[in-house]
């Protein structure tokens, strides 16, 4: 059988499997940790982010152990698995094993990398969908009606949706439009009142928008400018960690908005609480819930299905279109050449292919499996005593090469006898 010959049965089924299934559980492990615990604990959703992450490269570190005997069922077992047809290839079993070791570090290194990169992928997906939609672990918020806007903050810190009383309107002609150096976008913050003939100067709630008022005293964000509109969504404040990797979407920075609030209260000598409410002025506060719950449900589902073609794609590659190739070029290495690259045989079946290569496949398989008889390996119609010489010549490099002793030269003899012709003069 000539090493081209050899098929590379690696189990492609299996290792496709493998990867798809790896890829998708760190992926989606990561982004379950994310979306569950990021909220609450956000450094403890990190750090087992690493550890999952860590787990990931393992795979790599596998082969290392390989040579342990504790381990030598595990191995055999993995092998059975991902090289079924090894056994089917009738050559020497310590060039099989070299090979198929040589595999698994390939795969199991690949392994690694493919399942480290999904986490990466998870995190940075999981993350982004936090930042703009919020987390879904956020709790229920509590909604309030009747509120009036002279009434402390801290009243409704809990709240998520506030339905303030008759009277209560947003003052435009103090609102305060504010561009940071270096961001495109626009914060815009209008002080909650309630109507009266002299506005209050103290102010603890304040109606907030991106992009929506051209120019100071202008104030068109939401619905503020609907009569019958008295209710408001509040925002959420960030915690420190929320601007990892991705810078939160305007409508979500609530530092710009706290800002935009110091100016109004310089411009305006207004007076703010440590900690007012920023609102979305809404006629229906329930909106911007359902816009952002199918905003979110329909940015994971995209994400999730490129995460899965992207998964296939390097399921694919790794193993029906690298495995493969990869095993069958270890196979010819091993086969035929030592390590240093000399092209040598390796085991005695490798020799007799090696020879039978060079002979063009017609030695006698006899003469091959007998060695230690003298030209034994010689090519066709060549006389084993033509081979004396070689054998009687000493291992010294100036020993003259040896006469034959027979074979062609001993007929040439008796033929000139036989002729009349005598011997050599």
């Amino acid at each position: 059988m000539r090493p081209a010959d050899l098929k590379a049965d690696v189990a492609p089924g299996t290792l496709f499997l493998l990867f798809l299934v790896a890829s998708l559980v760190y992926y989606n492990l990561v982004g379950l940790i994310i979306s569950l615990g990021y909220y609450d604990e956000p450094i403890v959703a990190l750090i087992l982010v690493a550890l999952v992450t860590g787990s990931a490269l393992l795979p790599a570190f596998f082969p290392v152990v390989f040579p342990l005997p504790a381990l030598n069922g595990v191995f055999t077992l993995i092998e059975n698995r991902l090289v079924p047809g090894r056994q089917n290839l009738g050559i020497d079993p310590q060039c099989l094993k070299k090979a198929n070791r040589r595999l698994l570090h390939v795969v199991f290194t690949d392994l690694a990398a493919s399942s480290f990169l999904f986490c990466a992928v998870g995190l940075v997906n999981h993350l982004s969908l936090y930042q703009r939609f919020g987390s879904i672990m956020m709790p229920d918020r509590t909604s309030y009606v009747d509120v009036d806007p002279r009434t402390a903050s801290q009243l409704w810190a809990d709240a998520g949706k506030l339905q303030f009383r008759e009277g209560s309107r947003v003052d435009g002609s103090r609102a305060i439009a504010y561009q940071p150096i270096g961001e495109p976008s626009t914060y815009c913050v209008a002080p909650v009142q309630f109507q009266s003939v002299e506005p209050t100067a103290k102010v603890e709630y304040w109606a907030v928008g991106v992009d929506c008022c051209k120019s100071a005293n202008v104030f068109s964000c939401e619905d503020s400018s609907l009569f019958d509109a008295k209710s408001a969504y509040v925002l959420q404040p960030f915690h420190y960690m929320d601007n990892i990797l991705f810078r939160a979407p305007p409508i979500r920075k609530y530092d710009r908005f706290l800002e935009a609030v110091k100016m109004s209260e310089l411009k305006f000598g207004l007076t703010s609480s440590d900690t007012p409410l920023l609102l979305r002025w809404k006629k229906d506060p329930d909106e911007i819930e359902n816009e952002l719950a199918s905003a979110r449900t329909f940015t994971n589902i995209m994400q999730e299905v490129m995460v899965i073609v992207l998964a296939l794609a390097v399921a694919c590659y790794c193993a029906m279109a690298k495995a493969p190739r990869i095993y069958q070029d270890f196979l010819d290495e091993d086969y035929i050449f030592w390590p240093g690259g000399s092209k040598k045989p390796k085991s005695s079946t490798a020799l007799d292919a090696t020879m039978m290569q060079g002979a063009g496949g017609q030695l006698d398989a006899t003469l091959l499996n007998n060695r230690s008889s003298i030209g034994a390996g010689r090519p066709p119609g060549t006389d084993a005593s033509l081979f004396t010489g070689r054998q009687t010549g000493g291992n010294s490099p100036n020993a003259p090469p040896a006469r034959p002793s027979g074979g062609r030269a001993a007929r040439q003899q008796a033929s000139m006898v036989s002729s009349g012709g005598g011997g050599p003069g």
